[in-house]
């Protein structure tokens, strides 16, 4: 977890300041981004497995965590969605706000955070895939 995070804080704040171009690190296929997701799907399904309480009123689909998790989370190319993005603020103590561009209503785009912690990020939603949004300094 503590690793994870170190990295993201050190790349993060670079890509803002210009440093680095973080749209081509992350979408490098062998770079830091197969191995954040890869260390991300245990890291959610762990923490799920351990506070199960607070995921299963949302599954449905599953008949207790171990399945939901072994179906939803741990394979690869599985889409992350909202509990996977609870598990895993919480699990690296960090808030993400998700910003959705779903299409429905350009106008009014919906925000929602979660998590909490003294790192933060913002991810921008279009169905089927999240990016990265950084504030554009001046």
């Amino acid at each position: 977890q503590e690793e994870l995070v170190e990295l993201l804080e050190v790349h993060i704040p670079k890509a803002t300041a210009g440093e680095l171009d973080l749209h081509v690190l992350l979408n490098d296929p062998h770079g830091i981004s197969q191995a954040c997701t890869w260390y991300c799907r245990p890291l959610c399904s762990a923490y799920m497995k351990t506070y199960p309480d607070q995921f299963m009123p949302f599954i449905e689909s599953h008949p207790d965590i171990d399945a939901f998790c072994k179906a939803e989370v741990e394979p690869s190319f599985r889409e992350c969605e909202q509990l996977q993005i609870i598990a895993l603020t919480s699990a690296l103590r960090i808030k993400v706000n998700v910003v959705y561009l779903d299409g429905h209503d350009a106008e009014n785009v919906q925000t929602h955070s979660f998590g909490e912690g003294l790192l933060e990020m913002t991810m921008l939603y279009r169905p089927g895939h999240y990016d990265i949004l950084l504030e554009k300094e001046g």
